[in-house]
């Protein structure tokens, strides 16, 4: 079935896992770009973050054409969604060099967020639904709260399954993380962030939003 959960870690279900690489953004300027991808009620974003930022201030999912859509690390303990009016989620203190798995589960009405796989106390938040273009950044104006840190294992499900907490946990797996497309099936777009050297592709395995990388030099792909 579409969306539906199709492997349990650590349940006697386990499947080989490893993170590879993971990008890397300076806060200053580069990002990913990709076609848009409009969130519906009924999706999920799966994601691990390490933030360098003390300010732990940074853009995860933009749009290019609206200031005022991102979902986003907003301070140490907070985790934004802004759509013209933002809510923000609880989450225990996020530490800078410190790798977190992060589950937004858009329901039919109602928002949640675990991280680490444990449910946010803020508990459900009116959505927030916004187009996905963007990763790093917030839109069009350079140096508008760019993501300062690491980002691997992006994964959206769009219009297909709302997350729970026994996906978060799967997705988490104690921190040793795990593929998820084996723990919801059929994602609508899932950057395993593995490139090397001086690949200027975000490669999305499903095949259809391959992201462009936007100003990055040095050494960007670093092992997670």
């Amino acid at each position: 079935m579409i969306g539906s959960r199709v492997g349990i870690y650590g349940q006697g279900g386990v499947v080989p896992f490893a993170f590879g690489n993971a990008l890397k953004f300076d806060g200053v300027n580069d990002y990913v770009s990709c076609s848009n991808i409009a969130l519906t009620t009924i999706s999920t974003l799966s994601f691990w973050f390490n933030i360098s930022d003390a300010d732990r201030d940074g853009t995860i999912f933009g749009n290019s054409a609206d200031a005022n859509t991102a979902y986003r690390i907003f301070s140490s303990t907070q985790i934004r969604l802004a759509y013209v009016t933002a809510s923000d989620f609880t989450v225990p203190t996020i530490l800078t060099g410190t790798w977190y798995h992060c589950l937004i589960a858009i329901g039919a009405t109602t928002t949640r967020l675990y991280l680490n796989g444990v449910e946010s106390t803020t508990g459900a938040l009116a959505n927030k639904l916004i187009t996905i273009n963007q990763l790093g950044k917030y839109h069009l104006s350079s140096g508008i709260l760019q993501l300062n840190g690491l980002l691997d294992e992006v994964a959206v499900w769009s219009g297909t399954h709302e997350g729970t907490l026994i996906d978060a946990q799967n997705l988490y797996n104690s921190g040793n993380g795990a593929l998820a497309s084996d723990v919801i099936a059929s994602p609508t777009a899932y950057w395993r962030m593995n490139g090397s050297g001086t690949d200027t592709t975000a490669v999305d395995e499903q095949g259809t939003y391959d992201g462009t990388l936007n100003n990055f030099s040095g050494t960007y792909w670093v092992a997670h």
